[in-house]
Order: structure tokens, then sequence, then C-alpha cells
């Protein structure tokens, strides 16, 4: 196997997290299997294990994801990979 990587100098490289990235995140930070974790949110195991996969996406994301703040108070947005650019550093205030 012969891989070639495209390095590009003009700055840096951040990683994009998937919808399943983040899923596996919120459950590894609750310490549940995916199979109770499908339960605490109302979703099927099968059908969850494939959304984790990245195979699927639920239908109703929003929902999912909210379901998934309420039981770890993860923000939805956060799931959602929504508002979560990097953000430029704030202006130091200057007092007199």
């Amino acid at each position: 196997m012969n891989a070639q990587i495209a390095l590009e100098p003009s700055g840096p490289v951040i990683p994009q997290w998937t919808f399943a990235d983040r899923l596996r995140k919120a459950r590894q930070q609750t310490g549940f299997g995916q199979k109770e974790f499908a339960e605490h949110i109302g979703a099927k195991a099968s059908a969850y294990a494939q959304w984790e996969a990245g195979n699927n996406q639920p239908r109703n994301i929003v929902s999912v994801a909210k379901s998934i703040e309420l039981l770890t108070r993860i923000p939805a947005a956060w799931l959602l990979g929504i508002g979560d650019a990097p953000r430029a550093p704030e202006a130091p205030s200057l007092t007199v």
C-alpha cells in the first residue's frame, strides 16, 4: 500500500468531529455501554450502534441531541457541531 499525504503549509490542521464521534464521546463520559445508553435516550440499541459507527444518522437528529443533553448535560449544540469553531481571542479591556 502506497499512501500519499498532501500537506499544505498555509496553516494548522484542525480535525473534524463527526456526529458519530460526538455520540461516542458523550456515551463514554457516562460510562454506559451502547445498549444501556440507547435505552436511556429512547433509541433501539441496533440503531444507536449504527449511528455511533457513522453508518446512519437519526431521523430526528435534534431530538436525539436534546435527549442526550438531558441525560449527560452535554449541550445539544456541541453534539450537532453547531458553534464550536475556534474563536478569536477577546481583546483585553482597558480600564482607566
